[in-house]
């Protein structure tokens, strides 16, 4: 739960510097309180905060000047033993020395043989060259921005968009594609224009050359480059529980004390809960369901899956608002960087990016906290690609065209002029298939229809045309899939000290997972087969057959009477914040104005509205963070 940060400016610093230095050491400390330091010179700084997750290995300098060389490295690593092999360096020494150790023995091209979650910065003052990099699956996150006088990066985009010389202003790709519902921004772009994310699994130099900066980079690592063949089902079963199964061993392995888990209901978390139990380890495990003491079990609810669960491995899962004071995490935990003391505290001092599942992620690592844990497994990655939802198309997508007309032949097994009935639904499929890769996909979080015609015209390049999560993993993962929670855990789990485990993008288990034969995530009359057949020995039969999982439970809340005012206090509070010549040329204020005069809809009704209304309050919140950044910097 390191960070790191800092700035190289083209010519000696004619200006001061402190309060820009401190600017970003302020945004970053919160991912590490153990350990900090900066190294400054004439004309770059560089600085990290260190955090402490495993008390049995030795700390180093947080920022370490070897020569012209200074490291500044983010790294939590899962096969010490193996590195240490080929390092001259003691067995405690820290993952940051131990990483800087193999790539200078070996090489940057030597990180696609560490299996860890890591970024790490290496600057040659005398060639005036910096080199930024992440890890395979871009677990831990890395910005940075290049102007004509420097170069910046963070852990925290906050760093960058605090820095009040940066010429930073919202991306408008990203406000156009968050107003339509298009979620994914790729694996570079992020809210903001001249902020980006360094690519997983890639090595990035900038130099200063001829009065300008030039880049260039190497991948050190590409997913699904080669794929895998196995002569029977047993050996591609066999293997995944194999490499699931040691990539969870390796992550306990380095966390001392004891650890947590999110147990939502599903097969991803299900499976990482029972194996977190089966291996030995002291886990608290939570839900972000209502406790079942508070609401009554429903039809197909998750919550009796979860109760499988806990009654088969004799533990317990811990529910939501478990604690009193986790009733309003945002007020509880959201004082910037500590800089803010004030207990009335109100929504426009937070400053928070746009991200997803905030305050569920939020109450899962202040509940963590509460009780010490430092760190925390999550099944995300599972469903983008190594429990894979598969659609038969894919098999179609991917040229499996036997094992395509294998699997529509045997689903219609027993029924009259099987043949011809496989045809038509094989043309059906197909037909289907490329329409969904034809026609831009939506979530429901969208406000389409408050958009600017003029706005959307010139956009409409914009909108991605593809959604690939059930016909093609390997290309939603490299169009973005997998980033939408990775930076939100990040920097929800600094604010509460805990850091995230993601097992599921071990490189090894997701390659493993996009490189097999489709055909192997779906059989007849079963999705996502070959995750359930590896791990049938160890699920409850509730797990095992669930087909779908969803917080069922909500059926069984009430509604609440007085749910109108609140969404009129929702409504009024967000639109009163959008400025019309700020947001004119994006929002067309006729429309919006409709929105907000509208007649009382149903409770139905205001479901949809209230995704409008979260939508609007994205595009606020990457505005006020930019805002917000740049005042409270300013005042350090």
């Amino acid at each position: 739960m390191s960070s790191i940060f800092g700035l190289i400016n083209k010519y000696t610093f004619s200006m001061e510097i402190d309060k820009e230095i401190k600017g970003m050491q302020s945004w970053n400390l919160p991912y590490g309180k153990y350990n900090n330091k900066i190294i400054q010179s004439k004309d770059y700084y560089i600085g990290c905060c260190q955090d402490r997750i495993n008390q049995s290995i030795d700390t180093s300098e947080p920022v370490i000047s070897n020569n012209s060389r200074i490291y500044a490295i983010d790294a939590l690593i899962y096969n010490r033993s193996e590195l240490l092999e080929d390092c001259s360096v003691p067995p405690t020494v820290s993952d940051e020395q131990l990483l800087i150790s193999y790539i200078t023995a070996r090489g940057l091209s030597a990180l696609k043989n560490i299996n860890g979650d890591f970024s790490g910065a290496i600057y040659n003052s005398e060639k005036k060259e910096l080199t930024l990099f992440r890890d395979h699956m871009g677990i831990r996150p890395l910005f940075y921005c290049i102007e004509n006088d420097f170069i910046a990066f963070s852990t925290d985009i906050r760093g960058l968009t605090g820095i009040q010389r940066a010429n930073i202003t919202l991306n408008e790709q990203w406000i156009f594609r968050s107003i339509m519902g298009y979620k994914t921004l790729g694996l570079e772009d992020t809210e903001y224009s001249n902020i980006f994310c360094v690519k997983p699994g890639t090595c990035l130099t900038i130099k200063f050359n001829n009065g300008k900066f030039d880049q260039s980079s190497i991948k050190f690592w590409e997913l699904g480059k080669k794929k895998i063949k196995f002569n029977s089902d047993l050996q591609y079963k066999n293997n995944l529980k194999e490499l699931i199964t040691d990539s969870i061993k390796r992550r306990l392995d380095v966390i001392t004390g004891d650890v947590g888990a999110e147990l939502s209901g599903g097969l991803d978390s299900g499976v990482i809960s029972i194996l977190i139990h089966k291996l030995g380890r002291k886990c608290y495990y939570f839900s972000w369901s209502d406790s079942p003491d508070n609401l009554p079990y429903s039809d197909d609810d998750e919550r009796l899956v979860i109760k499988d669960i806990c009654d088969q491995e004799k533990i317990t899962c811990n529910y939501r608002h478990f604690i009193p004071d986790m009733t309003m995490p945002l007020q509880n935990n959201y004082k910037i960087c500590n800089e803010i003391t004030t207990d009335n505290l109100s929504e426009d001092d937070f400053v928070t990016p746009p991200y997803i599942n905030t305050i569920k992620i939020t109450e899962t690592s202040l509940f963590m906290n509460y009780y010490g844990i430092k760190a925390i497994f999550t099944g995300h990655g599972g469903d983008e690609g190594v429990s894979h939802r598969a659609d038969p198309f894919e098999m179609y997508h991917s040229h499996e065209y036997f094992d395509y007309f294998k699997y529509m032949y045997a689903r219609l097994s027993g029924q009259p002029r099987r043949l011809i009935r496989t045809i038509k639904s094989i043309r059906n499929n197909i037909a289907s298939g490329k329409k969904s890769l034809r026609n831009p996909f939506s979530c429901p979080i969208n406000a389409k229809g408050l958009i600017n015609d003029v706005f959307s015209q010139e956009h409409k390049k914009d909108a991605p045309s593809k959604l690939y999560f059930n016909i093609d993993t390997k290309k939603y993962i490299l169009t973005g899939g997998s980033r939408n929670r990775l930076d939100n855990v990040s920097l929800q789990g600094a604010f509460c000290d805990v850091r995230y485990l993601i097992p599921y993008l071990d490189y090894r288990v997701i390659d493993y997972a996009v490189s097999i034969p489709r055909q192997q995530f779906l059989k007849p009359g079963q999705n996502r087969s070959i995750f359930r057949e590896a791990f049938k020995d160890i699920m409850p039969p509730s797990l095992y057959k669930l087909v779908e999982k969803s917080t069922t439970s909500k059926k069984n809340l009430p509604n609440d009477p007085n749910w109108y005012d609140k969404y009129l206090s929702m409504k009024n509070a967000v639109v009163s914040k959008l400025d019309e010549a700020t947001w004119g040329k994006y929002i067309d204020f006729n429309k919006l104005r409709n929105f907000v005069n509208k007649e009382k809809p149903t409770y139905e009704e205001s479901i949809q509205d209230i995704r409008t209304i979260n939508c609007l309050n994205n595009l606020i919140s990457a505005q006020q963070t930019l805002k917000k950044t740049r005042e409270i910097s300013l005042s350090l």
